[in-house]
Protein backbone atom coordinates (compact mmCIF):
# COMPACT_ATOMS: atom_id res chain seq x y z
CA UNK A 1 0.00 0.00 0.00
CA UNK A 2 3.02 2.53 1.01
CA UNK A 3 4.04 2.06 -2.67
CA UNK A 4 1.17 2.04 -3.93
CA UNK A 5 1.00 5.89 -2.12
CA UNK A 6 4.56 6.35 -3.47
CA UNK A 7 3.72 6.00 -6.96
CA UNK A 8 1.16 8.14 -7.33
CA UNK A 9 3.03 11.09 -5.29
CA UNK A 10 5.46 10.39 -8.43
CA UNK A 11 2.99 10.25 -11.12
CA UNK A 12 1.30 13.22 -10.09
CA UNK A 13 4.23 15.12 -9.12
CA UNK A 14 5.56 14.18 -12.80
CA UNK A 15 2.11 15.85 -13.55
CA UNK A 16 2.00 19.13 -11.96
CA UNK A 17 5.65 19.40 -13.27
CA UNK A 18 4.30 19.04 -16.93
CA UNK A 19 1.45 21.22 -16.30
CA UNK A 20 3.60 23.79 -14.76
CA UNK A 21 6.49 23.27 -18.05
CA UNK A 22 2.89 23.94 -20.01
CA UNK A 23 1.60 26.87 -18.51
CA UNK A 24 5.22 28.95 -19.01
CA UNK A 25 4.97 27.89 -22.42
CA UNK A 26 1.65 29.35 -22.86
CA UNK A 27 2.72 32.09 -20.65
CA UNK A 28 5.85 32.81 -23.00
CA UNK A 29 3.40 32.76 -26.12
CA UNK A 30 0.85 34.87 -24.91
CA UNK A 31 3.59 37.69 -24.33
CA UNK A 32 5.05 36.64 -27.84
CA UNK A 33 1.26 37.17 -29.25
CA UNK A 34 0.91 40.37 -27.26
CA UNK A 35 4.22 41.76 -28.95
CA UNK A 36 2.81 40.43 -32.11
CA UNK A 37 -0.06 42.33 -32.18
CA UNK A 38 1.13 45.60 -31.01
CA UNK A 39 3.83 45.50 -33.72
CA UNK A 40 1.08 44.86 -36.04
CA UNK A 41 -1.08 47.83 -34.82
CA UNK A 42 2.26 49.57 -35.42
CA UNK A 43 2.36 48.49 -39.00
CA UNK A 44 -1.17 49.36 -39.69
CA UNK A 45 -0.84 52.51 -38.30
CA UNK A 46 2.22 53.24 -40.64
CA UNK A 47 0.76 51.42 -43.76
CA UNK A 48 -2.35 54.38 -43.14
CA UNK A 49 0.02 57.17 -42.96
CA UNK A 50 1.87 55.98 -45.94
CA UNK A 51 -1.54 55.75 -48.12
CA UNK A 52 -2.43 58.81 -46.46
CA UNK A 53 0.81 60.64 -48.23
CA UNK A 54 0.43 58.76 -51.64
CA UNK A 55 -2.77 60.28 -51.70
CA UNK A 56 -1.72 63.62 -51.14
CA UNK A 57 1.10 63.13 -53.50
CA UNK A 58 -1.19 62.16 -56.10
CA UNK A 59 -2.99 65.25 -55.70
CA UNK A 60 0.45 67.75 -56.10
CA UNK A 61 1.02 65.39 -59.08
CA UNK A 62 -1.94 66.11 -60.69
CA UNK A 63 -1.77 70.01 -59.69
CA UNK A 64 1.93 70.24 -60.92
CA UNK A 65 1.22 67.99 -64.05
CA UNK A 66 -1.86 70.72 -64.88
CA UNK A 67 0.71 73.85 -64.00
CA UNK A 68 3.59 72.38 -66.52
CA UNK A 69 1.03 71.97 -69.40
CA UNK A 70 -0.05 75.24 -68.83
CA UNK A 71 3.36 76.40 -68.46
CA UNK A 72 4.35 74.76 -71.75
CA UNK A 73 1.93 75.92 -73.95
CA UNK A 74 2.18 79.61 -72.68
CA UNK A 75 6.19 79.30 -73.51
CA UNK A 76 4.82 77.70 -76.62
CA UNK A 77 2.76 80.79 -77.56
CA UNK A 78 5.16 83.18 -76.78
CA UNK A 79 7.92 81.65 -78.78
CA UNK A 80 5.41 82.24 -81.79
Amino acid sequence: MKRSEQNLTEQANLQIKELETWKGNCEKMTSSLSRKELELQQYVGRTQDLEEEVGYLKVNHGTFQAQYEELTECRQEAIK
